[in-house]
């Protein structure tokens, strides 16, 4: 995809976002801060917003760790000024870990490729669970089986 059409991917899902404000989904959400205004207690005081993507494996009772390398994807934070968004560009690594400095306080959108978050959290991870074993392809066709008689 290019880099036009992504932003513009982006630029579109932020937009939808924050016409989902006062439920949780946009800017003035639960997740914006006390009610006089309070720093989330979440916050990070050096401005940094850091994580992991490293997805976790299971198959019965054995389990593997992979990380999604995050050193050729685009790692952003998004932030809404009241009159349209900032962004904080950041860096991601081959082991799945990213840094993103001098993101204020309160609620941003994370990006990460084409994946976007809404959160106010400074240590993020956002690896998924998953069934199977990493790099072992899941079936994606079924076999349909019909008995006579």
């Amino acid at each position: 995809m290019n880099h036009s059409l992504s932003s513009l991917r982006v630029t579109l899902i932020l937009g939808l976002l924050v016409g989902c404000g006062g439920d949780g989904g946009g800017p003035g959400g639960p997740d914006a801060g006390g009610p006089d205004g309070e720093t989330p207690a979440d916050a990070a005081p050096d401005g940094v917003v850091r994580g992991r993507w490293v997805d976790d494996y299971l198959v019965g009772d054995q389990s593997w760790q992979r990380a999604v390398s995050l050193a050729t994807m685009p790692v952003r934070a998004h932030v809404w000024d009241g009159d349209g968004f900032t962004t904080f560009e950041g860096s991601g690594s081959a082991d799945g870990s990213f840094a993103i400095e001098g993101v204020p306080p309160g609620p941003f959108y994370l990006h990460i490729g084409l994946d976007v978050l809404h959160t106010s959290v400074r240590d993020i991870d956002i690896g998924e669970w998953r069934t199977g074993r990493p790099g072992v392809p899941t079936s994606s066709s079924f076999t349909t089986c019909s008995t006579t008689g």
